[in-house]
C-alpha cells in the first residue's frame, strides 16, 4: 500500500485540500477535475470528470490530513458537499 489511498483527504504544499478517488476499471488514484464554479451553476457534479493523481508528481510536500468514506465518487461528492468552502482554499 502506498502513501496515499482512496478516500484520503490531502493538503497540497500551498494549503489547498483535495480528495483522492478510486475509479472502477482504472488504475491509480484520481482527483476531481471539475471547476467549482461549474458545480455551483449545476453544469457538473464534483468528480464527474477526474484527472490522475500521480504520487511521483503531486506527492512532494503533499500530506494526508484525514480520511472520508470509501474513496469512490459518491463519497467524494459527499465530502465536497460538506467541505466545499474549504476545497482548494488556502489553509
Amino acid at each position: 500500500m502506498g502513501k496515499f489511498n482512496a478516500g484520503d483527504v490531502i493538503r497540497y504544499p500551498d494549503g489547498r485540500l483535495d480528495y483522492l478517488v478510486s475509479i472502477p476499471g482504472e488504475e491509480g488514484l484520481w482527483v476531481s477535475a471539475v471547476n467549482p464554479s461549474w458545480i455551483d451553476r449545476g453544469l457538473r457534479e464534483f468528480c464527474e470528470e477526474c484527472y490522475p493523481f500521480y504520487e511521483n508528481g503531486f506527492d512532494v510536500g503533499t500530506e494526508v490530513v484525514g480520511h472520508f468514506g470509501a474513496g469512490d465518487c459518491d463519497s467524494a461528492r459527499s465530502w465536497y458537499a460538506e467541505n466545499k468552502d474549504r476545497y482548494r482554499a488556502r489553509q
